[in-house]
């Protein structure tokens, strides 16, 4: 039986190419012999339906499908590093939120790891090998994200109990959801609040006795959503509207050069050594946090405000 790694090669191989593909050129990609070859496409062929054909003439393989159209392999196909690749991620989705998915994607990891076993390979050493740590990491309630996860797939409003930590107090409200956001290992929600008539952004652990509702989510464009959420810094969303100023020490800038703090940071390299960076905000409480972390070895520059 041909290995589903060879399979994949060679499907990708006549893909690719606008001519038919020669057993030699099958057998580079491969890095193995003429009867190998011969192998895999008869199983390509007998097992999978492939529509492969050889042209004596061009001496080489290919697909007889009509013009403009292309053949897909059915079923999950990855090359071994792919495969690899996956089950790393399936890792890092499976510790973000324990348990949160593991049943969704248990049938594909079960296919993955038997064809990683057909190869002679451990897939359960790959796992092993991979940790996350969780810093401030609050657990959230499944259902509860599971039903945020309809409302917002669905593009349904919700009502929603939520308790504002500042006030101590909790307020039900009706919100379209926008989009989930995990954030320094926790879950957000960006909604549409008609209770304020206006954008917010909602911790998940914080919100309760949530309800789908049948009205319809009030949708916006994209372009607007992101001109909201990501022009300001971090969590504290908002159209931004000053600019912080940072110079760090030429010992911090070591680290610091390499961090992007927010996608639209300006950064220069100061002719004393030192490193200056400048985001945009619009509220300041997160950024403080951040900047405190730095002591002595960070100087607001400005604005005023934040100095």
């Amino acid at each position: 039986m041909a290995k589903q790694h060879q399979i994949m090669a060679v499907h990708r191989c006549l893909s690719a190419s606008r001519y038919p593909v020669s057993k030699e050129k099958l057998k580079q990609e491969l890095e193995c012999s003429s009867s190998t070859i011969e192998r895999v496409i008869s199983e390509m062929k007998n097992s999978h339906d492939a529509p492969i054909k050889y042209d004596r003439k061009q001496n080489g393989y290919f697909y007889d499908v009509k013009p403009g159209e292309t053949y897909e392999m059915t079923g999950l196909w990855f090359n071994e590093s792919e495969l690899y690749a996956l089950l790393v991620s399936q890792k890092l989705l499976l510790d973000v939120e324990a348990g949160m998915f593991e049943a969704h994607i248990k049938p594909l990891l079960s296919k993955i790891n038997r064809i990683l076993k057909d190869s002679h390979h451990h897939p359960e050493r790959i796992t092993d090998k991979v940790s996350i740590i969780h810093q401030a990491h609050r657990p959230i309630n499944h259902k509860i994200f599971q039903q945020i996860s309809s409302a917002l797939l669905e593009e349904k409003q919700l009502k929603i109990t939520f308790y504002n930590r500042q006030t101590d107090k909790k307020t039900e409200r009706n919100i379209s959801p926008l989009k989930l956001v995990f954030y320094r290992d926790n879950w957000y929600l960006d909604a549409w609040c008609h209770s304020r008539s206006a954008f917010r952004s909602f911790s998940i652990i914080n919100i309760s006795n949530v309800k789908i509702l049948d009205n319809p989510a009030k949708m916006f464009p994209k372009e607007e959503l992101e001109n909201y959420f990501a022009s300001a810094y971090g969590i504290f969303s908002g159209k931004a509207d000053k600019t912080a100023t940072l110079h760090f020490t030429s010992f911090r800038a070591r680290w610091v050069a390499d961090e992007q703090w927010h996608p639209k940071q300006q950064s220069r390299w100061l002719p004393n050594g030192y490193f200056e960076l400048k985001i945009p905000y619009s509220d300041h409480r997160e950024l403080i946090m951040d900047i405190l972390k730095y002591g002595a070895d960070v100087t607001v520059q400005g604005p005023p405000e934040l100095k």
